[in-house]
């Protein structure tokens, strides 16, 4: 039961202070802040309908009419409907001239100023003197995100609340009108966030109509909204192109279903999806790396995709975008010599030039979250010296040697964006943002202060031998009809238990009966089964309810009916297994835990026969 803490109590942050003189201080503040913030947007939100209802009347239908299609013209159609109509009302309070030459919050204030209340005639003097600013997200906090002006460099922390900023991305902006309360700054009217690309198109939209005007900045700002609106929405037109994709499929008969399937099996290249005898489905996977993140407990492994095999029946498809890999894999199937050549089909797909299709295959630690794996895939250091047509061709290393950060920083600030903004759209809720601040590191650049873990966030990407080839090359080849005979597959090989099943599998059956030879084989046959369908990867893992779940839930059923003879043979070979995993691994009271297991169990068990 949680006590009420009073004023004179310690206080519970273990300051050693009385309550009333620490953390009750800190609440009050901020109760009182959220009170006068509400308070604030009831003011704000009574006002704004004064104020539109008295510019509404003072335009005839006729004008406004006018005035909207001259908005819809100067926006370029680039706004939605709904969107269309806030600005639009919005424009014609803080931006469109009368023809006295006020503004409509202006005009309002001139002409309802000594009818408002005090506090009603002090906001709208504070509306009428805001300035349109373009401004940059660069900088985020629990209460607050840090916006700059991109001409003034002026810094605005604005409220971090959901009416006033409902999301954050890295380095987005827009242009807005900022509203001063209470040490922290709100917007005022509508809003458009947008990418940094975007961002920095509308600043230069500025410059070149600040030089062809000849007037400041706030000048433009003020008289060119829609113009700058409409530059912030749409972005820079750039004609990059477009690009043909082409898919290769290659048709195979089947002839020698055994060497087909062992080829794919072992061959330390194919990762299998599904190998069964109705269909089966794999990938052809090379050129590993290891990605590794201070944010995740284990390192994740990625492979790419070379292409896909498929085999239905006696025909086997291979898929791949790589014409060079269609040829190597019809020279793979001919030094096989199980299958007959059919035929080939391309399909070709027109996409833009900046689209890259990227096919990768990952494994992770079953707690690491999914998108982590979309971070390393995305990975800036695999692009650092790929040619960008962005840069006529020059790599982001070239870059920087160049002396050109600027721009390498404006390219960072839009990945960091896109990475981040894509993996919402994906996974919905992520905890962790994605690191650019190691390859920033790497490049010389500051660090971003959107990445989770800051200055101490680390990770590295690096190339690896391919672990499917690893699995193959710790199995003696005078082993591999064990563990064939164990059940074990080259995508199974390198499981904790795999070589030591096939030791004492080997021990207990060398110079031994056909009949114990069975009983062994079954027993961890069954077993290996069990393990693969629970996440341990130690002997030390499994502990007394891992055990208990095989004895009473696993084995059982593997079994339908079970007979006397298998829940002898399968408690007898267990407690064997154990008593020689305790001798050979050091693995300390596992036989006795076992035992009792085996021997609670052997009734409830039995009952089943």
């Amino acid at each position: 039961m949680k006590l009420e803490l009073r004023r004179n109590d310690p206080c519970s942050c273990g300051s050693g202070k009385k309550y009333k003189k620490c953390c009750m201080k800190k609440e009050n503040v901020i109760q009182l802040h959220a009170v006068k913030e509400e308070r604030f947007y009831q003011q704000k939100h009574a006002l704004v309908v004064k104020v539109k209802d008295f510019v509404s009347k003072k335009l005839p239908l006729s004008k406004q009419y006018q005035l909207h299609t001259e908005f819809k013209r100067r926006t370029d159609h680039t706004l939605n409907e709904q969107a269309e109509k806030q600005f639009f009302d919005f424009w014609l309070i803080f931006f469109n001239r009368f023809e006295n030459g006020l503004r409509g919050i202006e005009l309002f204030v001139h002409e309802n100023g000594s009818r408002l209340s005090e506090d009603e005639r002090e906001m709208a003097n504070t509306w009428s003197s805001l300035k349109p600013r373009l401004i940059q997200a660069i900088d985020s906090g629990e209460k607050s995100v840090l916006f700059e002006d991109a001409f003034t460099h002026e810094r605005f922390p604005v409220a971090r609340m959901q009416e006033n900023l409902p999301s954050v991305a890295p380095w987005y902006g827009t242009i807005a009108l900022l509203e001063p309360f209470d040490t922290l700054f709100y917007f005022n009217g509508v809003r458009k966030f947008e990418s940094p690309q975007n961002f920095h198109y509308a600043v230069k939209k500025v410059d070149d109509l600040r030089e062809e005007k000849e007037l400041n900045h706030e000048q433009i700002l003020m008289d060119y909204f829609p113009e700058i609106l409409a530059a912030i929405a749409k972005g820079e037109e750039r004609e990059l192109g477009t690009k043909e994709i082409h898919q290769y499929n290659s048709y195979y008969t089947i002839e020698d279903f055994e060497a087909v399937d062992s080829f794919f099996q072992n061959e330390g290249i194919f990762v299998m999806d599904k190998w069964e005898p109705a269909q089966k489905l794999c990938n052809w996977v090379e050129n590993w790396h290891q990605y590794s993140d201070s944010e995740i407990s284990g390192p994740i492994r990625m492979g790419s995709v070379y292409g896909s095999i498929r085999i239905e029946g006696n025909q086997l498809t291979f898929v791949t975008l790589d014409e060079a890999r269609a040829e190597e894999f019809k020279g793979m199937m001919e030094r096989v010599g199980a299958v007959s050549f059919v035929n080939e089909e391309t399909h070709t797909q027109t996409v833009p030039f900046q689209v890259e299709i990227i096919n990768t295959i990952s494994s992770m630690n079953e707690d690491t979250p999914q998108y982590f794996a979309f971070y390393a895939k995305h990975d800036l250091r695999f692009d650092l010296d790929k040619s960008l047509p962005l840069f006529d061709g020059s790599s982001i290393s070239e870059l920087i040697a160049a002396g050109r950060k600027d721009e390498v920083e404006a390219y960072l600030q839009q990945r960091e964006y896109s990475l981040y903004v894509q993996a919402h759209y994906e996974f919905k809720d992520i905890a962790v943002t994605p690191d650019f601040n190691s390859v920033r590191r790497e490049l010389g650049l500051p660090l971003s202060p959107f990445v989770t873990g800051g200055k101490s966030r680390a990770s590295s990407i690096e190339k690896i031998d391919s672990p499917l080839a690893k699995k193959i090359s710790i199995v003696k080849e005078e082993d591999i009809p064990n563990y064939e005979l164990l059940g074990f597959t080259p995508a199974t090989v390198d499981n904790f238990f795999a070589g030591d099943f096939v030791t004492f599998f080997k021990e207990k059956t060398e110079g031994k009966s056909d009949l114990t030879l069975r009983k062994y084989r079954n027993c961890l046959f069954d077993l290996r089964e069990i393990f693969l369908e629970h996440p341990v990867s130690s002997w030390e893992e499994c502990d007394e309810t891992f055990w208990h779940n095989v004895f009473l839930a696993d084995f059982p059923n593997l079994y339908k009916p079970l007979t006397k003879t298998v829940v002898k043979d399968f408690a007898s070979t267990t407690k064997a297994l154990a008593k020689w995993i305790e001798k050979e691994k050091g693995v300390k009271g596992l036989s006795k835990v076992v035992n009792q297991i085996a021997k609670d169990a052997e009734e409830p068990l039995l009952e089943l026969v």
